[in-house]
C-alpha cells in the first residue's frame, strides 16, 4: 500500500504546499524534484481503501500508518482550514517520533493530505495501530480543543441580543 508513499518521499526529497485556491497554481518546494499534476493526485489523493482503513472517522478525514523495518509512514488527511498543518504538527509533537520530511498536498475538493516520514523516538516499541490510535487521539483532541474555542469565540461574540443602548454614565438603557 505504502510503496508508491516510499517511493515519492524518496523521490520528491521535498515539503511540497499546493494551494488550489491560489491564482496561478504555484508549487512552492525546497527540492528540485516536481510531480506533475496526474501523478501528485494519484499518489497522493486519499484513496478509498485508505478511507475505509481509517474506521471511525468520516470520508474526508482519516489516519493511516505504514511501518516497515526501515521506515514509518503517517498519512492524515481532512478537510482544509487556516492553520491545519500548524495544527497537525502541534497534535503529533506530544508522540514519541521525530517528523523527517513531509508533503502536503491540497485537492481541488478541499481534502488536506499529509504524509509524514517519521522515525519512532528510541527504545519506543510501537506497531502501526497502536501509533494510530495515538496519532488519532492526538488530533481528535486538537480538533476539541480548536472546536471549543471557537465557540467560545463566537459566545463572547454573541450579537444575537441586538445592540445595546449605554446611558452617558454608562447605564444600560432599556430600549
Amino acid at each position: 500500500l505504502f510503496r508508491s508513499l516510499e517511493q515519492e518521499m524518496l523521490k520528491t526529497q521535498m515539503l511540497q504546499i499546493k494551494s488550489p485556491t491560489s491564482s496561478d497554481n504555484r508549487d512552492k518546494t525546497s527540492g528540485s524534484n516536481k510531480m506533475d499534476d496526474s501523478e501528485e493526485e494519484s499518489n497522493f489523493s486519499p484513496s478509498n481503501s485508505d478511507r475505509k482503513a481509517s474506521e471511525g472517522s468520516s470520508p474526508a478525514s482519516g489516519v493511516v500508518v505504514d511501518m516497515g523495518t526501515s521506515h514509518c509512514y503517517i498519512k492524515v488527511w481532512m478537510v482544509d482550514r487556516r492553520g491545519l498543518l500548524s495544527d497537525i504538527l502541534n497534535a503529533l509533537q506530544p508522540l514519541p517520533l521525530e517528523v523527517k520530511r513531509a508533503a502536503i498536498t491540497t485537492s481541488p475538493d478541499g481534502v488536506v493530505t499529509d504524509i509524514f516520514d517519521v522515525k519512532l523516538d528510541d527504545g519506543v516499541s510501537l506497531t502501526s495501530e497502536q501509533l494510530k490510535g495515538q496519532v488519532e487521539r492526538s488530533l481528535r483532541a486538537m480538533e476539541e480543543t480548536t472546536l471549543g474555542a471557537k465557540r467560545r469565540h463566537l459566545v463572547s461574540h454573541d450579537c444575537s441580543a441586538g445592540p445595546r443602548h449605554v446611558a452617558p454614565h454608562g447605564q444600560p438603557v432599556a430600549v
